[in-house]
């Protein structure tokens, strides 16, 4: 597992993966011991690129002779593997790399995933977006148990392109970020993201510079994993009702395979009415 370039300044220790080995209690009591959010410990990294152990679709290859620390077999390989990418679900910027017998295509997987996150060559959002007919079952597996994040956001007067605010809160815990979007030409699923971390002051700060012509979006976003894939299954509250799912690719040709539980009535991938920024202006 990768853990990418800090937001913050360095002197907070991460410890997310420890959640692991411990209780939801014991795990939280260590937080408040070392007087940390669960905001410092998971979304100190800019992105998390997670990679499959190959006990988990490349069997063959797993062994034990090459690291004396590694005591699993490959059953238990798997099902820690995953348990440990559950971890990370509510993180923003979540990447899975799923084994292959092919070790240089997983490589290469991970080191685009990696540059993408670095944002090179340019700083890139590649993601595809499908509006759904109805509200989904959360007794299905996967959203029962998915990661809950609420959402605030909302849009700045001025810039080239869609420039915003926002608050991802889980708990007590909250971030806040200023995003600014950019069109990239001949794409229909990438764009330019600009991103910034910034503190809770400064997100009331800029609120004063609001575009009044763009509804506050608010929003809870259900994270979960579904066949090695990262989703962000959005339920928009205000200013209209509705559901979007999300999926951030690491490449423009991945393939995506879709939840089958999710009523999903088509693709609005590029749509600008389903665009945040297309919703907040009531399109």
């Amino acid at each position: 597992m990768f853990f990418i370039r800090s937001y913050a300044n360095g002197n907070k220790r991460h410890f997310k993966d420890t959640l692991f080995y411990m209780s939801q209690g014991v795990f939280e009591a260590l937080l408040a011991e070392n007087r940390l959010t669960l905001a410092d410990v998971r979304d100190f990294y800019t992105a998390v690129i997670h990679l499959v152990t190959a006990a988990d679709g490349a069997r063959d290859f797993y062994t034990l002779e090459n690291n004396v620390a590694r005591q699993e077999n490959p059953d238990d390989a798997e099902m820690m593997d995953g348990l440990l990418r559950k971890v990370w679900e509510g993180h923003g910027k979540l990447c899975i790399i799923r084994s292959a017998e092919d070790f240089t295509f997983k490589m290469k997987r991970a080191m685009a995933a990696l540059l993408k996150a670095l944002g090179y060559p340019e700083p890139l959002e590649t993601e595809r977006k499908f509006l759904l007919k109805t509200r989904p079952d959360f007794r299905v597996t996967e959203l029962k148990n998915s990661t809950k994040i609420n959402i605030e956001q909302m849009y700045l007067a001025g810039g080239s392109g869609e420039l915003r605010i926002r608050k991802r809160n889980q708990g007590d815990s909250a971030i806040y970020y200023r995003t600014e979007k950019l069109p990239v030409v001949g794409s229909r699923i990438s764009r330019q993201e600009l991103e910034k971390r910034i503190s809770a002051l400064e997100y009331i700060r800029l609120q004063q510079f609001r575009d009044l012509a763009a509804s506050v979006i608010r929003k809870t976003r259900h994270c979960f994993i579904h066949n090695y894939q990262y989703f962000e299954l959005d339920e928009i509250l205000e200013p209209k009702k509705m559901w979007l799912l999300e999926i951030e690719l690491t490449e423009e040709n991945d393939k995506v395979d879709l939840p089958p539980f999710l009523d999903i009535e088509r693709e609005v991938t590029g749509e600008e009415k389903y665009s945040n920024y297309g919703i907040a202006r009531g399109l």
